[in-house]
């Protein structure tokens, strides 16, 4: 599905703001609204890139808990540095590398 697809533009997008606002009272609702919407729309590109994202957000959450319980600013930093060097390298990796699906 993209930005611009009929499906998107009619159905998808209004859907999910729908059900966004629906929960207005809940800004914990909205975000699992937007973490499942976003989910949806990358499986319905390429199902095996959720699994990508699930793996990104496990890293990502567990060290986010490792920088919070951390008390030197400079072993705080070195996790952050390797948090954000993990995810500018899965992005180049899936995006500039080499991958061919012809067999």
């Amino acid at each position: 599905m993209l930005f611009s697809s009929i499906v998107f533009l009619f159905i998808f997008f209004p859907a999910v703001l729908t059900l966004y606002y629906m929960f207005f009272f809940s800004r914990a609702c909205q975000n699992v609204i937007l973490l499942l919407a976003s989910l949806i729309f990358y499986a319905w590109g390429e199902p095996l890139y959720v699994l990508l994202m699930f793996a990104s957000i496990l890293v990502n959450s567990l060290l986010a808990g490792v920088v919070q319980k951390l008390k030197g600013e400079g072993s705080r930093k070195a996790v952050l540095f390797i948090a954000v060097a993990a995810n500018l390298a899965t992005l180049f990796i899936f995006k500039y590398g080499y991958v061919t699906t012809n067999s």
